[in-house]
């Protein structure tokens, strides 16, 4: 039914976390593949670690470019009608019940461009600067009593409900992201000189923003958002990302904490009151 894509840079400890919460709260994805890029032979250690303790899992090396990746990715899928995107620091922190009638019934709808796992009726704010300020649904209808659906145009540009082209726990029509992801390839041989115009999640988001003004004006998503994206720290470069505001990892400790095998168990975190999309955890607590 989905298939899901996972970004990832030397976060295997983090992307076990992830993975372990597709596994049990996103059981609609039935093929998960993992884009991956190591910084040294340590970490390729560590993913080919997680590869054998994942064996239904597809782990992709990145190759020299990202979009082609992801259009790989897309294009040899034959069975699913629909991809969703995760980074690895993404957490399926409850159980989605979205199922095929229900997937089916939202996308058929033409005025709706995705579904948003990590909105919800629960979501209100937004952090910048540690600042916390109000970030509200706009106009919206109730599907049912588990979905919704929101107007992307209704509240200002850059808001969490105006924000349809995500790739923390958004599910798209295969088709619709296959046109996409072909027109940047496209648009990538005028960048051609450009070595790094999209060679991580961050700039394949930012550059997805050229097609929000023709892209379905609608969001669906459940009434109690799933998906919480915990910034922890930081693995690239092309974005100053917050990170580190609460619960700082450093990344050399958590890579020594995978190779000793210790991991992050799932059950013993404690996540709750998600009233952001983006808020940092205390994954070590879940430490075993």
């Amino acid at each position: 039914m989905i298939t899901s894509i996972i970004f990832s840079k030397d976060r295997p400890l983090q992307l076990d976390l992830c993975l372990q919460s597709v596994n049990k709260n996103l059981k609609s994805s039935t093929r998960n593949i993992v884009i991956y890029k190591c910084s040294n032979e340590k970490y390729q250690a560590s993913y080919d670690g997680l590869r054998a303790a994942y064996p239904d899992v597809e782990f992709w090396p990145q190759s020299k470019s990202l979009l082609k990746d992801i259009h790989h990715c897309i294009l040899t899928e034959s069975n699913n009608d629909y991809v969703c995107f995760f980074v690895d620091d993404c957490i399926v922190y409850r159980e989605t019940d979205i199922d095929k009638n229900t997937i089916n019934d939202i996308f058929k709808n033409d005025a709706v461009c995705c579904i948003s796992l990590r909105l919800g009726m629960n979501i209100n704010q937004r952090s910048h600067d540690n600042h916390f300020f109000p970030d509200i649904i706009g106009n919206h209808e109730f599907i049912n009593r588990y979905w919704l659906m929101c107007s992307k145009t209704s509240v200002r540009y850059g808001n969490y409900w105006s924000y349809s082209l995500s790739v923390d726990g958004h599910i798209f029509r295969k088709k619709d992201m296959y046109e996409m992801v072909n027109e940047l390839i496209h648009v990538s041989k005028i960048h051609k000189e450009e070595k790094n115009w999209i060679t991580t999640p961050n700039q394949f988001e930012s550059q997805l923003q050229r097609f929000w003004t023709i892209t379905s004006n609608v969001m669906a998503c459940p009434y109690v958002s799933s998906v919480v994206n915990s910034p922890n720290n930081k693995t690239q470069e092309s974005h100053n990302n917050r990170h580190g505001d609460f619960y700082s990892y450093n990344q050399l400790e958590l890579l020594n904490t995978f190779l000793s095998g210790k991991r992050i168990d799932l059950a013993k975190l404690d996540i709750k009151d998600i009233n952001c999309p983006h808020t940092e955890i205390d994954i070590l607590k879940g430490l075993s």
